[in-house]
């Protein structure tokens, strides 16, 4: 009888991660599909600094990506059509009071000059999404 109550609590706290996770993998990909949107319509990097970690920030100077992002404009252009992202995300129980979340997402996007795929890798920060790494590959 005690096994059994045993794999019925297990069962149940296994499958409240699972629901938790879900809900969280819904919420990273919403993320993503905003920001790639809000970020690429017209390549505002200040749209991508409120949206970044610190740690991604500070990889760079403010002027290089802002740099970084005219460069962008000239080459690609506004967004003509979002094809919206696909990807994973992963949760990891790193303690009884730690959980870390991520998502590996890649983004297809055609723009008024060229097409391209924009790849983020987000993390859960203080119960908001960030992005820790965005990656525009010029298809």
């Amino acid at each position: 009888m005690q096994r059994v109550l045993f794999v019925a609590v297990i069962c149940v706290l296994l499958g409240t991660g699972v629901s938790f996770g879900d809900n969280h993998a819904k919420e990273g990909k919403d993320f993503v599909d905003q920001s790639v949107v809000a970020i690429t319509s017209n390549w505002d990097y200040q749209e991508y600094i409120a949206r970044a970690t610190q740690g991604a920030i500070e990889a760079s100077t403010k002027g290089e990506i802002e740099s970084l992002f005219m460069k962008f404009r000239k080459k690609f252009g506004p967004i003509k059509t979002y094809h919206g992202s696909q990807g994973k995300h992963y949760t990891n129980r790193l303690g009884p009071d730690t959980i870390f979340e991520m998502g590996n997402y890649k983004a297809s996007v055609d723009y008024e000059y060229s097409y391209a795929t924009i790849r983020m890798l987000v993390t859960m920060e203080e119960g908001e999404w960030k992005i820790s790494i965005f990656q525009v590959n010029a298809e």
